[in-house]
Formats: structure tokens, C-alpha cells, sequence
């Protein structure tokens, strides 16, 4: 059988919820949760009836390591949290698709995540079931060009919202 995808009913109610900036009416939160394919998937198999939890019980290791495909995705373009290293990050991205950026339909971003997960994340190394798989660098390279291309689309998104926001 091979592997379904689903948009799990939290994504759903995500998209609707208002994160408010103080005083700016901007849905902040869903920018941010979509901005990468794991945030709004699942990937239900035989092995895994009721779903993988966005890559959170897909395996890379063998236990007792706890390295999973959630992580790596979230961590792939660095775990610093200082403002200058996201600063620096962010001048190496590439500027997004315009015409993309926008997009203000929080279905689509949804759509399009679930896309990306589709043939970006659950692709070769990653096979059907928990694994462990093993990911090589030529997926990691992938995953990173994915991520930037879904950062830098979220955050034109985001700024979007706020000048509209501000007129």
C-alpha cells in the first residue's frame, strides 16, 4: 500500500487562528507554522496507521538515539537564535517568487507545504514506516534549498501582511 498524506485537523484549525501583532490585525502564526512542509503533513502507511505526526516518529537512527525527521527539518538551516545570525541567514536567501509572495490564502500555503512534502521530505533516503533511515548529504543539500526557497517566500509573505497592515 503505498503511503497517504493528510493535512492533520490542527493544521486546519491553525490556518484559522488570528495571532494579532499588537495593533496590527497581522495573522502572524500561520506565516511562520507553514513556512516548511512538515508543519502542516502527515504520512499515514501500514506501519503507521494513525500517522507520523509531521515526521515526529520517522526515525534516522536506531534507539536510543532520538534523531528524527521533524528535527532535522526544523534545525536544517541552523539552530542559533541570535538576531544577527538570522540576519546573516536571511541576506544569503534568494528573493522569492514575487507573483508567490503574494499569495495572503492560508489554504494555499497549506497546499503548497503539503506539496513540498510530498516530493522534497518523504523522498529517497526516507522510505515507508518509522525507520531508521539514513540521510545523506545529497538529501540534506536538497532539504536545505527547500527550506531556504519556503523561509524566504514566508517571510516576503509576512512583510507583506504588515505593509498592508500599516497603509
Amino acid at each position: 500500500m503505498p503511503a497517504l498524506f493528510s493535512v492533520p485537523i490542527h493544521a486546519i484549525g491553525l490556518s484559522r487562528h488570528r495571532l494579532r501583532l499588537r495593533g496590527f490585525g497581522v495573522r502572524a502564526d500561520p506565516v511562520a507554522r507553514y513556512r516548511l512542509p512538515l508543519h502542516c503533513t502527515s504520512r499515514f502507511d501500514r506501519e503507521q496507521p494513525d500517522g507520523d505526526r509531521g515526521g515526529n516518529l520517522v526515525a534516522l537512527c536506531a534507539r536510543p538515539c532520538r534523531s528524527e525527521l521533524h528535527a532535522l527539518w526544523d534545525d536544517i538551516l541552523g539552530t542559533r537564535t541570535d538576531p544577527e545570525s538570522a540576519i546573516r541567514k536571511a541576506a544569503k536567501l534568494d528573493p522569492p517568487d514575487p507573483r508567490l509572495a503574494l499569495v495572503s490564502n492560508e489554504d494555499v500555503w497549506i497546499a503548497e507545504s503539503l506539496q513540498a512534502a510530498k516530493t522534497s521530505v518523504y523522498v529517497d533516503p526516507i522510505g515507508l514506516g518509522a525507520g531508521p533511515f539514513t540521510v545523506d548529504a545529497g538529501y540534506r543539500k536538497q532539504a536545505r534549498a527547500v527550506a531556504m526557497e519556503r523561509v524566504a517566500l514566508a517571510g516576503a509573505r509576512l512583510a507583506n501582511l504588515l505593509n498592508a497592515a500599516l497603509k
